[in-house]
């Protein structure tokens, strides 16, 4: 038999006091058996007293880990090539998190699997654990039970579709004894998350220029919120001779679908953080507390996979025709921005695509603003024939042609395109503003720069 670490596997020399820690992380996780007598080579180095050992074992288990977690451990001896090592079987427990009973449901007394090593779970993790083994936080009851239901009355007669006691027993909104559950609670007027919006000025978060909080049903905060994203959603102007050319900043398909997710599989067990939708002059943030649902990574995601954190309340979106439930929302994101018609208000020459970013805890999509660079474009009517002919400084003549070429650049171009210093590369701004061959345009960290004779 070859013994190696793993996921499910550990490997111990000698019984030492902290493998407790190893039994609490598997009955927390996938399960797992952990050899003693096994050096972490793999080499069986064999126990002199191995009844002792694995009656230790499970004495340890017995008082050290709570709950309870005696019917999901067994131990046996093994006996191979003549030695004889201690074998100790975990199944993953009913009852997570299993914890240190001398530490407490703290990240020191409780431990995951995470490859070859038990690790302290994070606070977040222990909470997410303590809400699912405590059931479906929409099958829970709501703390509130005065509840009114006018906006999804409202949702409901837009589509012809019925919504009263029956509906309401059906789709989880009351439980069988008539008592608000959880779900009924988000979709009710008095549903206490909340959607804020924000615009900062540039490209990072100093400076708000406007902010708003999206209340009620989760039903009116997604409509709302929509009317502000569109409101956000800017129409930028190109010209090329007469043709006017109208560019919308974000494909209306992919910022439909990004609040669409981010509103059915948030993650709803903290009242305390809010959904975030963040715009700024290069992207569009939209930023939802929970992360990815146990058990799908982002390239599963991404690929189609889907596991709704959320499924009742998924199935009234389903219902009122709102979404597809069937794991094709990054799929059309990314699709809103695969425009190569040309006449198109999402026209996206630079194939820019929306980026994912999920980690412990929450999940952001980040939607480059299309009319972004669109800005920069300034007619371009062969100037670059004017640029390369009769310069002698070569420096200046690049710095001229890449205007041409882009409409407008930033200091960071220049540094960029010629490898020079700030310093450098501020000076050789300098002389073509003072030889009369560009302007600036805009001020500190905004100012861009022009041809003169295109002002």
């Amino acid at each position: 038999m070859i013994f190696s670490e793993s996921e499910t596997v550990e490997l111990k020399r000698e019984y030492i006091k902290d493998i407790r820690k190893e039994i609490v992380a598997f009955a927390n996780t996938g399960g797992g058996t952990i050899y003693i007598g096994v050096e972490d080579s793999g080499e069986i180095i064999g126990l002199d007293n191995s009844d002792e050992v694995m009656l230790a074992v499970l004495n340890s288990a017995r008082d050290s880990v709570r709950p309870d977690i005696m019917s999901f451990i067994n131990g046996k001896i093994l006996e191979i090539d003549g030695k004889k090592i201690v074998q100790i079987d975990i199944q993953k427990g009913p009852d997570c998190p299993y914890y240190l009973r001398d530490k407490g449901l703290v990240p020191n007394g409780v431990y995951i699997r995470s490859g070859s090593a038990s690790n302290p779970a994070s606070t977040y993790i222990i909470k997410r654990m303590i809400s699912e083994s405590l059931g479906n936080f929409e099958d829970m009851l709501s703390i509130e039970q005065e509840l009114t239901f006018d906006q999804i009355i409202k949702e409901f007669e837009k589509r012809s579709l019925e919504f009263g006691e029956s509906q309401m027993h059906s789709l989880g909104i009351k439980n069988k004894d008539g008592i608000y559950t959880n779900l009924g609670l988000l979709v009710s007027d008095q549903c206490p998350y909340l959607i804020k919006g924000a615009v900062f000025k540039g490209i990072d978060c100093l400076n708000f220029q406007d902010r708003k909080e999206f209340s009620g049903s989760v039903f009116n905060q997604m409509n709302e919120a929509y009317r502000y994203i569109e409101l956000n959603n800017k129409i930028s102007a190109t010209f090329n001779g007469l043709y006017r050319h109208d560019q919308l900043s974000y494909p209306p398909v992919a910022l439909r679908e990004a609040l669409i997710n981010a509103v059915v599989h948030r993650d709803y067990s903290s009242v305390n953080v809010s959904t975030k939708i963040s715009f700024f002059s290069d992207r569009m943030e939209i930023l939802s507390y929970g992360g990815l649902p146990t058990d799908i990574t982002l390239e599963m995601a991404m690929n189609g996979v889907s596991a709704c954190r959320n499924p009742k309340l998924a199935n009234i979106f389903y219902r009122l025709k709102l979404i597809e439930m069937y794991g094709t929302g990054f799929g059309k994101m990314q699709a809103g921005y695969a425009s190569e018609d040309r006449e198109s208000d999402v026209f996206n020459p630079d194939h820019k695509m929306p980026k994912f970013e999920a980690v412990q805890g929450a999940f952001k999509v980040i939607m480059p603003n299309l009319a972004y660079h669109e800005k920069k474009k300034v007619v371009n009517e062969d100037r670059p024939k004017y640029v390369t002919e009769h310069w002698e400084n070569s420096v200046d003549a690049k710095i001229i042609e890449l205007i041409c070429k882009r409409g407008q650049i930033t200091r960071h171009d220049v540094e960029r395109t010629l490898g020079v210093s700030l310093s450098t590369a501020t000076r050789i701004l300098r002389g073509l503003k003072e030889k009369g061959k560009i302007v600036s345009v805009g001020r500190g960290r905004l100012t861009v720069y022009i041809l003169a004779d295109i002002r």
